[in-house]
C-alpha cells in the first residue's frame, strides 16, 4: 500500500462516485455525495474540496482538454460546467432528468449524458448547451463513444440491452 487517506464528507451518505485522473492538471477528480475531493495524485493528498451548488449528488464526470472544462452530472437535472484548475462553475446545462453517466467525444466537441429520464442528452462543448437528445429508456445507465466512428454505446439498465447511435447530424 502506497498510501491511505479518508475523503470528504467524512461520514458520505451515499459514498464516492467513478473518479477520474485528469494527467495533465495533475489531479484526480473524485465525486463524494454533493462535493468534489480534488486530490494530487504525486503526494496522495487532499488538495481541495469543491463544493458546488447542489443539493442531490455530483456524479462522474468528463474532461475537456480543449476548454480545461469539467462536466460534471448531477442528480439535480443539471450538468455543472466547472474550471479544471479552480472549480468554479462556468455554466449550469438544464437537462431532462437526473444523471448516471457522462461521455465525451472531444473531436466531435460533444458530451453524451445518460440521464433518468429516458433520454440521452448531447451536450455542445463549446456553447454548453443541450445540442440534440437521443430516445433511449428510462434508468439509462452507462454510455461509451467511439471517437473514430463517433458512435454511441447506451447501455439500457430496464431491458439489459445495448443500442448504437451513429452520431446526431445536427
Amino acid at each position: 500500500q502506497v498510501a491511505h487517506f479518508g475523503l470528504q464528507p467524512e461520514k458520505a451518505k451515499d459514498g464516492p462516485d467513478v473518479g477520474m485522473l485528469v494527467a495533465a492538471q495533475n489531479r484526480i477528480y473524485q465525486p463524494d455525495d454533493n462535493q468534489i475531493d480534488v486530490i494530487d495524485p504525486k503526494t496522495n493528498k487532499t488538495t481541495a474540496v469543491w463544493k458546488p451548488d447542489v443539493k442531490g449528488d455530483v456524479k462522474p464526470m468528463v474532461y475537456d482538454p480543449k476548454t480545461k472544462h469539467l462536466f460534471v452530472g448531477t442528480t439535480d437535472k443539471k450538468m455543472l460546467v466547472l474550471d479544471a484548475s479552480t472549480g468554479t462553475q462556468v455554466a449550469s446545462i438544464p437537462l431532462q432528468g437526473s444523471v448516471d453517466e457522462t461521455t465525451i467525444d472531444v473531436g466531435a466537441r460533444r458530451a453524451f449524458v445518460g440521464d433518468k429520464a429516458g433520454v440521452v442528452e448531447v451536450i455542445d462543448l463549446d456553447n454548453n448547451t443541450v445540442a440534440d437528445t437521443i430516445p433511449s429508456e428510462k434508468n439509462v445507465h452507462t454510455l461509451a463513444v467511439d471517437t473514430k466512428t463517433h458512435n454511441v454505446y447506451v447501455y439500457r439498465n430496464e431491458s439489459n440491452k445495448m443500442d448504437v447511435f451513429a452520431p446526431p447530424t445536427s
